[in-house]
């Protein structure tokens, strides 16, 4: 009886990398991701074309934010609802209910000649693809087989609930994007035991992504 191959993990193949190894499968992983990234991608964008999600009392007052931002008023809000925007007495109110990451983000991006709502929109659609890129990442880190990779993936890229959310001015996708994010800087650092010091800035990097998920949800 044959004994099967063990599984290559995606930190054996960085390590073939930094041996100077030539080979095509150094390549699969990059190249795998790379695919999950666009499909995630061009399904967002496909759905963003056709038929977006509608924009809920939540988003308006993200967009209001980021215009606040962008047009110099700090972070603040002209839909005053919460008791604890109304009690500063005047308008725009500073914003206390939501953190301010997303619409900070959304602000920046509407710079770039697209207006705040499709701002957030595609902000929301590059995360979730960028979420379905690292989820490939961490899957492959964990040798999980190409089938079940495939299945979970999948099954992300063509959940309605993530899908809706990917053309919605609303933080989930974001938020997602950058906690996967922090966990695959931290699996990164739990690769190489032989160097220590070589897990500081990935150590440092995943942390500092985890904290600033709490700004943006």
């Amino acid at each position: 009886m044959t004994k099967k191959a063990p599984l290559l993990a995606i930190s054996d193949l960085f390590r073939s990398v930094d041996l100077g190894t030539k080979h095509h499968a150094i390549l699969r992983p990059f190249v795998e991701v790379l695919l999950w990234g666009s499909l995630g991608l061009a399904v967002a964008f496909g759905i963003l074309a056709y038929r977006p999600a509608p924009l809920s009392n939540d988003s308006y007052q993200y967009l209001s934010v980021a215009a606040n931002i962008r047009n110099g008023n700090g972070i603040a809000t002209d839909l005053v609802y919460f008791d604890t925007e109304r009690t500063h007495g005047r308008i725009p109110a500073p914003l206390t209910t939501f953190p301010p990451g997303y619409p900070a983000a959304v602000g920046l991006l509407s710079s770039f000649a697209v207006g705040y709502e499709m701002a957030a929109r595609i902000l929301s659609s590059v995360c979730f693809a960028g979420t379905a890129a690292l989820l490939a990442f961490v899957l492959m880190a964990a040798r999980v087989t190409a089938f079940v990779r495939t299945v979970v993936l999948l099954l992300f890229v063509t959940n309605v609930v993530s899908i809706e959310f990917s053309t919605a001015a609303l933080t989930e996708s974001m938020f997602v994007f950058i906690f996967t994010a922090a966990i695959a800087a931290l699996l990164r650092a739990s690769w190489d035991c032989q160097h220590p010091r070589a897990h500081l800035p990935w150590i440092i990097a995943g942390f500092i992504l985890a904290g600033l998920s709490f700004w943006v949800r």
